[in-house]
């Protein structure tokens, strides 16, 4: 597995080149059979353009804040109970 660190991605949603430098990052990571995780994601428009990519995995803010292990479980709980409750 391949992460691609924030800075990376940052520039990239701001600036034409750079995002064609991570397409084709990306482009030949998948072509040499590697799973990516993009780090940093933290709008829509971020998580839009990594699944553009075909990135496996996202990581960031967008999802949530770091949790300790507690807030962890907990929130794995509390998410499996609502997916369970409908």
């Amino acid at each position: 597995m391949v992460k691609i660190d924030k800075s990376i991605l940052w520039a990239a949603m701001g600036d034409q080149a750079a995002m064609t430098v991570l397409r084709q990052t990306v482009s030949m990571l998948k072509a040499l059979n590697k799973r990516i995780v993009v780090e940093g994601v933290e709008t829509a428009a971020m998580l839009t353009a990594a699944e553009e990519m075909g990135c496996g995995y996202v990581q960031g803010y967008y999802y949530s804040h770091p949790l300790t292990q507690e807030n962890f479980v907990s929130f794995m709980r509390e998410s499996l109970s609502q997916s369970h409750a409908g």
